[in-house]
Formats: structure tokens, C-alpha cells, sequence
């Protein structure tokens, strides 16, 4: 029986041992903190009403930015630029017909007015009598007003061919807008449609993330927040990875709050805590979004 009680002694403390020892490793001990590591994400949506026409990329490809990534039919857009540019052609004739009149006009001026310096010359020798004069005098001022008002139509064209063009830029630009392209490096995490599908503003079409570099939001009690600054580095431990990686701190809130429920922490959950964000440089594709990891403050 004293045999029996020595083993179960020599065990127990064995196991004591075994445990304060597992207490000791880095993923353990005091100061570290806990967090999720996630890829920031960029959404992509329709900028105008429109069908799906073409999807060119799936879930899960890499993209570089520019590349283009799905495009909105554009058969109604270009026919209605194929209409104002009818438009602006025949108000151009118009203005061409108006050019022409004008010169016409010009020329009788011209000569009515020669007519009418030669009149009054012999008018005031006693030559010609005064009725001469008048009639000149009246196709003077009918030709001027004829002027007038054709100068006054070639405004009215003008005003017509930049409405026109204000027309013929905004579907220039909704034309740009049906293709999307991706405005950075990354990958396609999320579509949201599929070809033949109308989309009204604003509905999103895919989502992109950028995992060269991924995030992780710990939250430090309030005592131990003067550890952390802006750019301070930070080294991060994920599991199922042996390696340890470089961290700095990008964000810090502004305000405090109660820890939040879904966050995993040894303190109390009525704790006041402070949201710190750590960027993580994840290059060789090692890290993945959702993984959880353990994050000491250098």
C-alpha cells in the first residue's frame, strides 16, 4: 500500500511538473493578446443601372489592378451616342446653311450701301429724287435685321451643339463606368452576380482583398495601453504555424469599450479595453484570413 502511494505521489508530481512547464511556453505566458487575423476588402459595385454582360474572372483568382473584371452591357448607351452624334451632324449643316446666308446677306449689304453713298451724292446735286433714297435706306435696315437674326439662330446652335457635347460626355463616362476593373492587386474573394443579371446602382458585383498583407484586431486592457503607438512593432504567432511574423501597429481607437463577446481573452468581459489593429506582412502566402493568432507588443 506505502509502495502504491509513493507511485501515485512520484505520478502527480510528474504531472504537475508536465503542466507548469506547458504554462511556460510563448503562447502562454502573461502579455500576450488574442485577435483574428483578416484581409481588408474591396467592394466593387454597378456605378449605373444595367445587365451583366460579361464576368471575366472567378473566386479565388488573382488579379492585378487595371486588369479588367466584369463589364455592363452598353447596346442602349451607344445607340443613344449614335443618336447625338446625328444630332450634332445636322446642327452642323445648319450652321453651314447659316454661314452661307450670311455671306449672301453681307454682300447685298454691301453693295445696298454703296447704292445708298452714291444716292445721297446725287441726291444733294439734285440728280435722283429722295424716293431712291428712301427705298435704300429701308433695304439697309431689313438687311441688318436679317443679320441680327441669323446671328441670333447661330447662337441658338451653339447653345444646342454644348448641350450636345455635356450629352455625349456623361455617356462617354457611363460607357468608361460599365467596365470594372480592379483597382488593386489581390484576389477575387466574392462574386456576387453572374452574367445576364440586372443590377441597379449601387449593388455590388465582387469583392476583392489584397493578402500580401492581412490584419488582426486586439484589444489591450486599459493598463496596458501605454505599450502601444502608431508604427510599434509587434510579433505575431499563428496557429498551426511554427514561425513567428513582423507586425506594427497601424491603427489605435480612439475610444475605449467593453470587451467584446466574441473575442477570446483570459480578463473579464465587463473589462474596459482599447481596439489596437495590427498589420501583418504576409508576402509568401503563409497566413490566411480567419486564422486566430496570439500577438505580443514589442
Amino acid at each position: 500500500m506505502r509502495i502504491l502511494t509513493r507511485k501515485l505521489l512520484a505520478a502527480t508530481g510528474l504531472l504537475l511538473l508536465l503542466l507548469s512547464s506547458g504554462c511556460n511556453t510563448v503562447r502562454n505566458d502573461t502579455g500576450l493578446y488574442h485577435g483574428r487575423l483578416e484581409v481588408e476588402k474591396t467592394r466593387l459595385s454597378a456605378p449605373l443601372a444595367g445587365e451583366i454582360d460579361t464576368i471575366l474572372v472567378r473566386e479565388g483568382q488573382r488579379i492585378t489592378a487595371g486588369q479588367l473584371l466584369a463589364r455592363l452591357a452598353t447596346e442602349r448607351l451607344e445607340l443613344e451616342l449614335n443618336g447625338l452624334a446625328a444630332q450634332d451632324q445636322e446642327l452642323e449643316l445648319s450652321r453651314e446653311g447659316l454661314q452661307f446666308q450670311t455671306r449672301q446677306l453681307q454682300s447685298r449689304l454691301a453693295l445696298v450701301e454703296t447704292n445708298l453713298a452714291r444716292t445721297e451724292k446725287l441726291l444733294h446735286e439734285g440728280a435722283i429724287p429722295g424716293t431712291r433714297l428712301d427705298e435704300l435706306q429701308t433695304e439697309q435696315v431689313v438687311l441688318v435685321n436679317q443679320l441680327a437674326a441669323i446671328d441670333n439662330q447661330r447662337q441658338v446652335l451653339t447653345s444646342k451643339r454644348s448641350q450636345l457635347a455635356a450629352a455625349r460626355a456623361t455617356l462617354n463616362w457611363q460607357l468608361e463606368q460599365a467596365a470594372l476593373t480592379a483597382p488593386l492587386d489581390g484576389i477575387v474573394l466574392t462574386l456576387y452576380t453572374s452574367r445576364g443579371e440586372w443590377l441597379a446602382p449601387g449593388l455590388p458585383v465582387l469583392e476583392l482583398g489584397d493578402p500580401s498583407e492581412l490584419e488582426a484586431t486586439i484589444y489591450l486592457p486599459l493598463p496596458d495601453l501605454p505599450r502601444a503607438r502608431i508604427g510599434g512593432g509587434a510579433t505575431v504567432y499563428a496557429d498551426g504555424s511554427a514561425d513567428s511574423f513582423n507586425g506594427r501597429i497601424s491603427w489605435i481607437s480612439e475610444e475605449t469599450e467593453f470587451t467584446p463577446k466574441t473575442i477570446q481573452t483570459r480578463e473579464t468581459r465587463t473589462a474596459l479595453v482599447c481596439a489596437v489593429r495590427i498589420s501583418v506582412a504576409n508576402p509568401d502566402g503563409l497566413l490566411k484570413a480567419g486564422m486566430p493568432v496570439d500577438v505580443r507588443l514589442d
